[in-house]
């Protein structure tokens, strides 16, 4: 046996329906199918059931199957959705598949419907498997912005010249009140923020660090907030990615208070030793 196929046949016709299952059934499948016949039906049986494929005609009594395939569509559940029918038409064929079905089978042709089952299964896991890590990712992201929003710490990211992110910590330091206003700077302006005697050490490390070379991680220098403050800072720089580009990602600590203390430190023992 394959797998078990929890199958919803949308089929006014026992004929039709004995002659799928068999089909199917010979390709190796244990298959557990419902039959319905109405929207009616079909809309209590997604609600109430998990189903891994559905098997529709195109004309029944009561609708049809482009009804079916929007009634599916509209409940946003992702299940392969096949037409298999007696209507031999390529220009219906052509119209189901672009409203969204997985394929248009003719009921003389009924061989190639296990071939089919096993594909669209296959790409419905695919599908499962990436919306998942898609969530993951996702996920992850907000609980990474949720500590780096709440962090005692300035945090940005640069990358392609620019800061691309920035948490609130930061955007205070340098005296700015939004994420905007940040993610706005040109090269040119982030560049002047560095007092002069600092920025061909900045330039030059943060182009080696995106190179892959082995620079300092963590150093002190003195820069300018958005009022022309000087503040010393202390950063902590890694190499990393964001958002499937190399970017660098970056601990801002305001020593600005320490390197005053230590200063005045430095003068009274000046004074004491004269």
């Amino acid at each position: 046996m394959k797998s078990h196929l929890h199958l919803l046949l949308i089929e006014d016709s026992e004929n039709d329906q004995t002659l799928i299952l068999y089909n199917i059934i010979q390709a190796g499948y244990n298959v557990s199918a419902k039959r319905i016949e109405s929207s009616q039906e079909l809309e209590t049986a997604l609600k109430e059931e998990t189903w891994d494929f559905i098997i529709s005609d195109y004309q029944l009594p009561e609708f049809n199957g482009l009804e079916a395939l929007h009634i599916l569509k509209n409940t946003g559940l992702d299940i392969p959705f096949v037409f298999v029918s007696g209507v031999a038409d390529e220009k219906i064929a052509l119209q189901a598949m672009k409203e969204g079905a997985q394929d248009y089978l003719f009921k003389d042709n009924l061989n190639r419907l296990p071939i089919i089952i096993e594909r669209e299964l296959r790409d419905a896991e695919m599908r499962r498997t990436q919306l998942e890590n898609e969530q993951a990712l996702i996920e992850s992201e907000r609980q990474f912005r949720s500590l780096v929003e709440n962090s005692l710490y300035g945090f940005f990211i640069f990358q392609d010249g620019k800061i691309v992110f920035a948490n609130k910590k930061y955007i205070e330091m340098v005296g700015y009140t939004s994420l905007e206003e940040v993610l706005a700077l040109t090269p040119e302006q982030i560049i002047e923020t560095v007092h002069p005697n600092y920025r061909e050490t900045i330039v030059n490390n943060m182009a080696r660090r995106l190179q892959g070379e082995s620079v300092p991680g963590q150093y002190e220098f003195a820069v300018y907030d958005k009022q022309q403050k000087l503040h010393w800072a202390e950063i902590s720089a890694v190499l990393s990615e964001f958002h499937g580009k190399p970017a660098i990602e970056v601990i801002v600590v305001d020593i600005t208070e320490r390197k005053t203390k230590d200063e005045k430190l430095r003068e009274q023992a000046n004074l004491l030793d004269q």
